[in-house]
Order: structure tokens, then sequence, then C-alpha cells
């Protein structure tokens, strides 16, 4: 996945530090029905999640709602497709707006302190 490689590596301190800061403004990421940890992933990790993901069945993805719409009807194969790739790229921006926060920028920690610290 090009987007996800072309994305900086940053140190286990750097990944530990934005992580704490994170947690100290009880952010949470939002991922609806995902059982991922977001806070100290790296990149290789994400990875082997998408891989998971790729891996699951229609059915599996079916017991397993996100934000997709529900199956209703129709080519079963093409709406696993559809969820497969719904969950990888959501992952993929949440995973960008963590990249943002750990090389520090300031644009997306005034996002971060906007909902979760002045409210």
């Amino acid at each position: 996945m090009k987007r996800l490689t072309a994305l900086p590596v940053h140190s286990r301190d750097r990944i530990e530090a934005a992580a704490k800061q994170l947690r100290m403004l009880h952010f949470d990421f939002e991922l609806g029905g995902l059982d991922v940890d977001l806070f100290e992933i790296t990149a290789d990790e994400l990875l082997a999640v998408f891989e998971s993901i790729a891996r699951l069945s229609f059915e599996e993805l079916r017991r397993t709602p996100h934000f997709e719409k529900p199956y209703q009807s129709g080519d079963r194969e093409q709406w696993a497709e559809y969820a497969r790739l719904n969950r990888i790229e959501f992952l993929l921006k949440k995973y960008e707006f963590l990249v943002r926060l750990r090389n520090d920028e300031p644009e997306a920690w005034d996002a971060v302190n906007e909902l979760f610290f002045d409210d």
C-alpha cells in the first residue's frame, strides 16, 4: 500500500510521547467495531491489520459491522470487497492523522485540542 509506506517512520520515543499526550487528553480515534489500538501502532503492524481485514470472509464482515451499509441483497463478494476497502481506508485515514500528530504538526494538535480539550 503506497500511501502507508510513503509515511514517515517514527522512533519508539516519538510514538510513545504522542500516545501519552493523546491518552492524557482522553482522545478517542472512534473506530466503531474495529478492535485496533492505534495509539502506538507502527506502519508494519497496521499493514498486518490490513492483511487480516483483506482475509475476512463475507460472513465475518457481516457479523462484525462497521460503518459500511449493511448487506441486504446482491453480489455478496462485491459487498464484501466494498466492506474490506472501507475498513482499510478508514484505518489508513486515522493513521495518517496520527502520523501528523507524531510529526508534531500544530494544526493536527489544534484539531485534537479543539475536540477533546477545549470543550
